[in-house]
């Protein structure tokens, strides 16, 4: 359990560290900036430490189970350890059995001010970050390539360099996108608008949505000024972040492509990329979309398709066919053939047949995907999905997932395994 705190102890020193979402690591970026405007330091070796705030993910079991492993490893240092995140609205129960501190909710991150009180700035005095936080963790190797990799940034021209010269004459011009580039390398040139909060809906096999609580937009003109604030500083790639970014709008009577149409008439040379699109709003709004992309200005659109067999889309209450993905995808690339599309696939949910996972690779055939993920699926409790029989045993899903990796790279992708994950990372050479 935690350790005993002195209410009279000052404590100066913070390590920030992650294991959640780009969402989450937006917050974390606040709340880093909450701390530093506040007068605390932020180190980056736990032991220095005098609070450690850990941003935790609770998407499946096995990214929760890798949470709950890290807070044991946290506890063991001499500093006062608060959980950030997903995994207390999810599997609380589960954490209260190794965790007795306090707690930082995604849906209520104003509980920071309770923590660090009479402080001249409030978190909610703050606008949004528009970067994300990347861990630097001197204790870890990830930490130690980041450390080198921001030395070579500091210097533009060999960064420049390293970059087109290195990086992507051995991994590829896309090698930025996936995990574990884009974490050990990350984007410094992005600006980044959370254009919403929340999710309206109730995929079987997820449980976020208990988190991150109902749907709560931000207002078009405050995303709007967001966006020139980011042009006037001189940033030309936009990227907008949403829980689901589709959904954007229906709250307050709008809708994202209400927000994009607005956004685009702006002039100047920016492109924007559009992240964790759930395709029924695509599919929707096809039609408003075809417009959009004529003027050029969307670069990249990442979609959660999940499934490519129509049975388990049903399971997974995702409300589409991969027909009519289909259809829609190559609809929108005919408007813009240099639209990137990006997309993030389960494998081994419940029932999955091993035909059916094959479908899922069938989308390759006529679907011209870029970039993007295969998660290894692993129910968590309390999501209908857990309840579903027969689950598929580790080992099958391995092999699905080794069967993936082969099918990839024979159909010119560069693509890895990552043990640590237990996910397969792709982009077109």
């Amino acid at each position: 359990m935690e350790k005993s705190r002195n209410a009279t102890v000052t404590r100066e020193k913070v390590f920030l560290f992650s294991s959640a979402c780009e969402r989450r690591n937006l917050d974390a970026q606040k709340i880093y900036n909450y701390l530093t405007g506040n007068g605390y330091k932020i180190v980056n070796d736990p032991e220095e430490a005098d609070y450690i705030i850990y941003f935790t993910c609770g998407f499946v079991k096995s990214v929760s189970d890798t949470c709950l492993k890290m807070i044991e490893d946290f506890k063991k240092y001499d500093a006062e350890l608060i959980i950030a995140g997903c995994i207390q609205d999810i599997i609380g129960e589960e954490l209260s059995k190794i965790f007795d501190g306090r707690i930082i909710p995604t849906r209520d991150l104003d509980r920071i001010n309770d923590i660090f009180s009479n402080k001249k700035t409030k978190l909610g005095d703050l606008e949004d970050a528009h970067s994300m936080w990347s861990n630097f963790n001197k204790r870890s190797f990830l930490g130690i390539l980041r450390r080198i990799s921001r030395s070579i940034k500091s210097i533009e021209k060999s960064h420049n360099w390293f970059k087109n010269h290195i990086l992507k004459t051995i991994f590829g011009e896309n090698f930025e996108k996936i995990f574990p580039f884009n974490r050990i390398y990350p984007h410094q040139d992005i600006f980044c608008i959370f254009i919403s909060r929340g999710c309206i809906h109730n995929c079987s096999y997820c449980a976020i949505r208990k988190a991150v609580g109902p749907l709560k937009s931000k207002p078009i003109d405050e995303c709007i000024k967001e966006f020139k604030l980011g042009l006037e500083k001189g940033f030309k790639h936009f990227v907008l972040e949403a829980d689901d970014i589709g959904h954007y709008g229906i709250d307050i009577k709008s809708s994202l492509p209400e927000l994009l149409d607005k956004m685009i008439k702006i002039e100047g040379d920016y492109k924007i990329e559009l992240k964790n699109f759930h395709p029924m709003w695509i599919i929707k709004y096809v039609k408003e979309f075809k417009e959009i992309l004529k003027r050029k200005k969307i670069k990249i659109i990442l979609l959660s398709v999940q499934s490519g067999n129509n049975r388990i889309l049903k399971l997974m209450r995702r409300p589409y066919t991969k027909e009519k993905l289909q259809d829609t995808i190559l609809s929108l690339k005919k408007v813009d053939p240099e639209l990137e599309i990006g997309v993030h696939l389960l494998v081994g949910f419940p029932t999955e047949t091993f035909d059916e996972f094959k479908e899922t690779l069938d989308l390759f055939e006529k679907t011209p995907f870029d970039f993007g993920s295969i998660f290894s699926f692993s129910s968590q409790e309390g999501t209908t999905a857990a309840k579903m029989e027969p689950k598929i045993k580790w080992k099958e899903i391995l092999h699905r997932m080794k069967y993936a990796l082969a099918y990839l790279r024979k159909n010119n992708y560069f693509a890895c395994y990552i043990k640590s994950t237990k996910n397969v990372y792709f982009y077109k050479k």
